[in-house]
């Protein structure tokens, strides 16, 4: 089968070309429309909450999402590897829609927890076939540039989407936050049908008994990682149950994580199984890194919400900024991807120090916050060149696999980070201090530094 990214690229190729703008418009749309839906309703959750009398739900309610989006995502790589992506997509964009008009109509916290959990489903599905669709129609050249713009298109919904979701809520009450992605989803729509006219098809076939058993490890992987994220916290603040939950989380985990990993990524073998490898621990780092500096800020620092709340602005703004500069012609054609993912390790290994030292209370803000957007562009320039080389090592036909693979893999990583920092403040909850914040930075710096050697074997020669 010969597809599009087969074709030798021209020096004037652009994603703006005729050939491929309706691709690059309708994947930019989309990931705009999912990255202001994310940040709009983190934001007025806690609101939702106290309306319906659901504040004891409020973790689940923020947790769930993202544990259907894990299995979702498994899901979705079997499927497009079996069916390319355009029905994937569709039955995505159709479940998004009803997950936005089930939340806003939602009588009780249930209603909204099961809006929410169809809102991951979504959301998994989506970011997987889009991945897809775009790896089908773009040529490897321009793939680059295609993912850096999905970095973005998450800078303005993150600095505007919050505040727009506040608005509405406030004038307009809670529910008709919910009415804005539908109204971007029926602008995108007509913009998403050019290239999904122009999607690679594949030939169908049944479904092995090893992608279903994949799934099922899936399920319970992304349930583990909800345990373990609530067992840690509420073990090291003496609850028997917590810690039970959290040591049975990560049994489940170690066990079941090389069935859903593709072969050979725990081990880090040459090419695509050590780029998952990768991903994980990329993930890991920047979490540990970054996680808990708003709280470090806001709590133990005394600074404003608005304050503690630029850590995600620079985050968007210099994640960004990497993508960017690792999508660049001149940087694709001298480096390999694997000296260019470990560069942005070490950027990221050298950034961490800003947090780190922030935390010891030895250099100031503005000199913290310079070593954070440091990390954060390594962040993308790590990411992006990840992202890209995956869809180059892989066949089609596994394509989806492999992606699904990747997004387990940083979920794990996040999960760990997360639940490191969150054991260590929960035990220090009634008086907290600097220190669990510094340990987990500190474990995040030294993830970031065993990830470096890790990222040359990408490349495969």
């Amino acid at each position: 089968m010969t597809l599009i990214s087969s074709r030798p690229v021209t020096r004037s190729a652009s994603i703006l070309s005729p050939e491929h703008r309706w691709v690059t418009i309708a994947a930019i749309a989309l990931v705009t429309l999912g990255a202001y839906e994310n940040r709009a309703i983190t934001t007025i959750l806690p609101v939702i909450a106290d309306d319906l009398d659901g504040l004891r739900w409020f973790g689940l309610a923020s947790a769930i999402p993202a544990a259907t989006y894990l299995v979702a995502t498994t899901v979705a790589g079997t499927w497009t590897d079996h069916r390319g992506p355009r029905r994937p997509l569709l039955f995505s964009l159709v479940l998004f829609a009803l997950a936005q008009i089930a939340s806003g109509l939602a009588p009780s916290m249930e209603v909204l927890l099961a809006a929410r959990a169809l809102s991951g489903i979504a959301e998994g599905g989506l970011d997987i076939a889009l991945v897809v669709l775009v790896s089908d129609l773009m040529p490897e050249a321009l793939r680059a540039k295609v993912f850096a713009a999905f970095a973005t298109a998450w800078i303005v919904p993150s600095l505007v989407g919050p505040a727009v979701a506040g608005g509405i809520a406030q004038w307009l009450g809670w529910r008709a936050a919910f009415l804005l992605p539908l109204i971007m989803l029926i602008a995108v729509v007509p913009a998403l049908l050019p290239a999904l006219r122009r999607a690679t098809a594949r030939g169908a076939r049944e479904w092995s008994a090893s992608e279903r058993a994949t799934i099922r490890a899936a399920a319970l992987v992304a349930g583990a990682i909800a345990m373990l994220t609530w067992g840690t916290s509420a073990g090291a603040s003496g609850e028997f149950w917590g810690a039970a939950g959290a040591a049975a989380a990560l049994f489940v985990i170690a066990v079941r994580l090389a069935h859903v990993l593709p072969s050979g990524s725990l081990r880090g073998e040459r090419g695509a199984p050590a780029l998952v490898l990768a991903t994980l621990l990329v993930s890991l780092a920047f979490s540990a890194l970054g996680s808990y500096l708003p709280l470090l800020l806001a709590t133990v620092r005394g600074a404003s919400p608005a304050i503690a709340g630029v850590t995600l602005t620079i985050t968007g703004i210099f994640w960004a900024v990497g993508s960017n500069v690792s999508s660049r012609d001149a940087v694709r054609a001298r480096f390999s991807p694997g000296q260019v993912a470990a560069a942005g390790m070490a950027v990221m290994t050298l950034g961490g120090f800003g947090p780190l030292l922030l935390a010891l209370d030895v250099v100031s803000l503005p000199v913290a916050m310079g070593g954070w957007a440091l990390a954060a562009t390594g962040m993308g320039l790590v990411n992006n060149t990840l992202a890209v080389h995956l869809t180059v090592l892989v066949p089609d036909e596994e394509r989806g696999r492999y992606l699904a693979g990747r997004t387990v893999a940083a979920a794990v990583g996040v999960a760990g980070a997360t639940a490191l920092g969150g054991a260590l403040v929960a035990r220090e909850a009634d008086h907290l201090t600097a220190w669990p914040i510094t340990i987990t930075v500190a474990a995040g710096i030294l993830a970031a530094l065993i990830t470096i050697p890790l990222a040359r074997r990408v490349d495969v020669v």
